[in-house]
Order: C-alpha cells, then structure tokens, then sequence
C-alpha cells in the first residue's frame, strides 16, 4: 500500500512534469511565430521589400499594404486594405478604413489636379464615408477628423432635399401656402 501511494505520486508528478514541458514547447512556438512576426512589420516598415503570404496575420499583411502604399503602388495597397476589412479589434478595423480613405483621397486630389472631377467627386464622397467609418470605430483619431474636413472641404455634403410630396400638400396646392389674404382679382 505504501509503495503503491509511491508509485502513484511518482506517476501524478511525471504527468504533471510532462504536461509543463508540453506548455512551454507549445509557448515557445508561439513566441518564436509572434517574434517573426513582428521581425517582418519592422523591415516591412523601414521599407524592406518582403513577400507576405496570403494568410499572416492581419497585422503582418496591414504593414504589407502600407508598404505598398510607401512605394505609390496604389492598386495593390487597396486590395490588400480590402482584404482587411472586419477584420480585427475596432481600433484595427479603423486603422484600415482610414489608409483607405486616405489612399481614396489623395487619388481624388490627384484627379482634380487633372480636371477629372467626376471620377474625382465619386473617390472623395468614398473617403468621406470611409473617415466617417473609422471615426465611428474609434472617435480619438484627430487625423481622421482632420482629413475628413479636408475631404468635406473638397466636395461639400450637400442637405438632403425632400421631393417627396405629401398628398395633402397636393391637394392644397401652391396658393394655400401663400401667407396673408388674397385682394381681389388680378
């Protein structure tokens, strides 16, 4: 009976000692992925031309996009801006939508330079809807605020007019909402 409790004891703690090293193997596995991780953001950063494969992390593929939108490659920044939409916590996902918005824009002002004011209309009233987004995803982001005044200086939200007419309005017509008394004939 005694040496039965040993043998017990003795095969808990090896169980236990074999479960910690799993732990830490597993753990280190995690931190070296996590250390090359962010090894790649830095020299994607500094402007180092690394490739990035379709599924790293979204933090790894969001400084691949900024990258590309370092070097003016526009059109691959996007796709790759868009592939990162809903994607992450709410501060990420804002971050996202304001390099969008800000690529969007400065296309857009590129365009009214050139006199393109339709194409140029359409990207800037994109960029607005964007900085709105990351403004309602996180409101501290002042360049957000800043940059959408700039786009709202742009091209200016216009009110929104009612067409719809109700149908007692209708009836009424024109001169029932004329104020004061009519005078006699004309």
């Amino acid at each position: 009976m005694v040496m039965s409790r040993y043998r017990m004891r003795r095969g808990s703690l090896l169980i236990l000692l074999l479960s910690l090293s799993l732990g830490s193997a597993i753990q280190a596995i995690v931190l070296n992925r996590l250390s090359t991780h962010n090894e790649t953001i830095e020299r994607l950063v500094q402007g180092e031309d690394l490739p990035v494969a379709a599924d790293a992390p979204p933090e790894v593929l969001f400084a691949r996009a900024y990258w590309f939108r370092q070097k003016n490659r526009d059109d691959e920044a996007i796709e790759l801006f868009n592939r990162l939409e809903g994607v992450g916590d709410p501060g990420f996902r804002a971050r996202v939508r304001y390099n969008l918005a800000d690529l969007y824009l400065a296309r857009a002002t590129d365009l009214t330079e050139r006199s393109d004011f339709e194409r140029a209309f359409t990207l800037t009233s994109l960029a607005k809807d964007l900085y709105r987004e990351s403004l309602r995803l996180d409101s501290r982001e002042w360049d957000a605020k800043y940059n959408l005044e700039v786009a709202m200086r742009l091209v200016p939200d216009l009110p929104q007019v009612e067409t719809d007419i109700s149908e007692k309005q209708h009836q009424q017509g024109i001169w029932s909402s004329v104020p004061g008394f009519p005078r006699g004939l004309p």
